[in-house]
């Protein structure tokens, strides 16, 4: 996608580091910036060493990077992309979906058409049965954190 957009080979790179490896990365001459994905605790160290380095950094922190469906996207797609990446894990994940910003002229089909495969694809119950699709939280009390966070966002 970078090559096609006009990007020179290797001007662009996902590196997956260790936080050891992190500081001689950052540390390199050629890197101009850092694109960080992950815990605040990992965000913090990164941008440590990548301040005292003098780069330029953006934190996505908790993984919340955004899910982004655009005008001429396809819309079946999307939304089966989307499912799967808000629901893996029951949603506890850093990585899951947790903010979809989709073009205006599509909002309406791509909201109905995820809302129908939530309704359509999604089986309560049980893990340990394999006909079910989405468990319990992980921990129990962050079940009433989720209830206080669903109170507050309808009021």
């Amino acid at each position: 996608m970078f090559i096609d957009a006009g990007f020179d080979e290797g001007e662009y790179q996902n590196l997956y580091i260790t936080n050891e490896q992190a500081e001689k990365v950052l540390s390199d001459k050629r890197v101009r910036g850092v694109k960080f994905t992950g815990s605040t605790q990992g965000g913090k160290a990164v941008a440590e060493i990548a301040g005292r380095n003098m780069k330029q950094g953006c934190y996505e922190l908790g993984g919340s990077d955004p899910f982004i469906v655009l005008e001429d996207s396809n819309i079946e797609f999307a939304v089966n992309k989307a499912y799967i990446s808000r629901m893996v894990n029951n949603g506890q994940a850093c990585i899951n979906a947790k903010r979809f910003i989709v073009h205006e002229s599509i909002y309406q089909q791509f909201r109905d058409n995820l809302i129908e495969k939530i309704k359509t694809s999604t089986v309560i119950g049980d893990p340990m049965d394999t006909a079910n699709t989405l468990g319990p939280l992980a921990i129990e009390h962050l079940t009433e954190k989720l209830r206080q966070q669903v109170k507050d966002s309808v009021s």
